[in-house]
């Protein structure tokens, strides 16, 4: 692939830097996942050409799952470390993140960047991203939602249709999405930036099919953002997003390397024994693969064990971790996971401050959603948390919360 280069780092660790080489090698051999996991063996030991690589991994889709905004939170971080190509296109991504780099300037570089039939990372982590933030500025989420869903819901691809019954959103809440758009909008202006990008992408060489998987994936990114997405499945990649087969543990497509033989687990017993039988790494391999693929146990499993870390001890990858599998299992249901994840919000929150800050007032929003699902099944705790938080209803006066 001609976005991985000579690399900008070289670590004087050989350990680390033999991960590198062998994702680099990984890479030339068409093998995403293996190099996903190299490069990120590498990028938690301090590998900067890694961290890189793999915003372009995650960014382009080679790999399941379509993480935006890991590849994004990569590419941030190899721009901070300094590495020249992360930190001369830095702009564009900070633009997309708020709000202001605009739909036509995504149409121009994604038509001008003369991809062939691939997705360019940098187009489709800002425009992933960049749409979510105006949805969400404007107001217009459920229009765009309703409207996208609808229009898939007519395709003659049955990918597409595969994609819809995983965002787990109900016929109901889109039929009829492509008449309610009022013309001038803010979703209206925003459907039609999304139409440009596709024939944008199609005029640079990208295939029908993979312009349509790229235009699901940005629409999934809404959706999964969104309140909405709270039984939406995690994106895939171009690696898994053609079929509808489901993702099991054992059915990864070597996204560790190599095809588990074991199965993951559905009870803490079976998890001891799995680690016992394989050893903590290849057993937490068949863990994190089941939860990754939507193994609900996993998933609680992966969050209870970050939550067992003292806060003060939990490195930025553990710390990362426990947020995504916290909200994986929350959004698969999980009372437990759900409180949890409101707690994680509430975290966030400074509160030696003296004022709240629009970050503070977004984390306490999220917290509220997240108690108020735990609480609707009941559970004690989340509901005298959602009690504790009504000393914040005096933000509705400002039209905030």
């Amino acid at each position: 692939m001609a976005e991985f280069q000579k690399p900008f780092f070289t670590s004087s660790s050989e350990q680390i830097e033999g991960e590198y080489v062998a994702g680099v090698a990984a890479i030339q051999e068409g093998n995403f996942s293996a190099a996903s996991i190299h490069f990120g063996n590498a990028a938690r030991g301090g590998h900067v050409s890694a961290l890189f690589n793999l915003s372009l991994l995650w960014g382009g889709g080679s790999v399941t799952p379509y993480d935006f905004d890991l590849a994004a939170d990569c590419w941030y971080k190899a721009a901070e470390a300094g590495h020249p190509r992360a930190k001369d296109v830095l702009w564009q991504l900070e633009a997309a993140d708020r709000g202001g780099f605009g739909a036509d300037n995504l149409a121009k570089f994604a038509e001008e960047a003369a991809s062939g039939d691939s997705l360019v990372p940098s187009i489709m982590i800002c425009a992933a991203r960049f749409y979510d933030v105006i949805c969400r500025k404007y107001g217009a989420t459920v229009d765009v939602i309703a409207y996208e869903l609808d229009a898939a819901a007519t395709s003659d691809f049955d990918f597409v249709h595969y994609f819809v019954k995983r965002t787990g959103i109900d016929t109901g809440f889109y039929d009829g999405g492509l008449n309610r758009l009022k013309p001038g909008s803010a979703a209206d202006q925003i459907t039609d930036g999304l139409n440009k990008l596709h024939v944008a992408m199609r005029r640079s060489g990208v295939s029908d099919k993979l312009a349509v998987m790229a235009r699901c994936s940005i629409v999934g990114h809404i959706i999964a953002k969104s309140p909405y997405g709270d039984r939406s499945q995690p994106l895939r990649g171009v690696d898994t997003f053609f079929n509808n087969e489901p993702l099991e543990g054992g059915e990864m497509l070597g996204i560790f390397g190599q095809k588990p033989k074991d199965g993951p687990p559905n009870s803490v017993g079976e998890a001891k024994k799995l680690i016992e039988r394989l050893g903590q790494s290849r057993g937490g391999e068949i863990i994190r693969a089941g939860a990754l693929s939507g193994n609900v146990f996993c998933q609680i499993f992966l969050s209870q064990a970050g939550l067992s870390i003292p806060k003060e001890r939990r490195s930025d990858k553990v710390q990362h971790d426990l947020a995504m599998f916290t909200e994986m299992a929350a959004k698969s249901g999980d009372a437990g996971s759900q409180f949890n994840l409101g707690k994680l919000y509430m975290d966030k929150i400074d509160a030696s401050a003296e004022y709240l800050d629009q970050d503070d007032i977004d984390n306490i929003k999220q917290a509220k959603y997240w108690y108020g699902m735990a609480s609707k099944q009941g559970l004690p705790e989340a509901m005298k948390s959602l009690k504790n938080l009504e000393v914040f209803n005096f933000l509705k006066l400002k039209g905030v919360i």
